[in-house]
């Protein structure tokens, strides 16, 4: 039996934030019609809003001009993404109280799984609560829904033995199919 206690970082529920709701494996396809979308969108208005009707076409600066405009669509997009959920987390802890997201938590686990308390809620969760389990960030993500997930960062484990022990835990009852790669 393991038992550790954190207070968990803004840090790392931004990082988690960011995780769950834009880097997911699950969430290739979104990603991937985000980023051919924006530029096609971009480029569709910019083409419109730059075409020389009377010439019949664009001249040499207007291209240059629509072609770093899109170099710098597709640049900021991903730090754009970033931002927008920082945004929402932030938002998220400044409107829940105060003992809720970045309360101290302690959990103890065990060979039927995992409990937890703080000083609102306390939770059990057995071992097939969790369907899948990443290890990224400097955190284990041990999901219980496709958003809603255990975080435990690195740090709650005070010693080398005590976060073996909990690998050792993880890799026993926890399925290979429940690795999730890390992006």
């Amino acid at each position: 039996m393991i038992h550790i206690q954190y207070t968990l970082a803004e840090k790392e529920f931004l990082d988690y934030n960011y995780y769950s709701g834009w880097q997911l494996p699950g969430k290739k396809k979104s990603r991937l019609i985000y980023y051919i979308v924006s530029p096609i969108l971009y480029l569709v208005i910019v083409g419109f809003l730059l075409y020389d009707f009377d010439s019949g076409g664009f001249d040499n600066l207007t291209v240059i001009i629509g072609l770093l405009g899109l170099a710098a669509v597709i640049f900021f997009t991903r730090f754009r993404m970033r931002a927008r959920f920082d945004k929402q987390a932030l938002e998220m802890i400044k409107s829940s109280p105060a003992d809720s997201i970045l309360a101290e938590i302690q959990l103890t686990i065990s060979e039927t799984g995992i409990s937890g308390k703080t000083k609102v809620t306390e939770v059990r969760y057995s071992w097939d609560a969790f369907q899948k389990k990443i290890i990224v960030n400097d955190c284990y993500y041990l999901f219980i829904s496709a958003r809603h997930a255990v975080v435990i960062p690195f740090r709650a484990f005070k010693t080398r033995l005590e976060k073996e022990s909990f690998e050792k835990m993880l890799a026993q009852h926890l399925p290979l199919q429940a690795d999730l790669p890390a992006h």
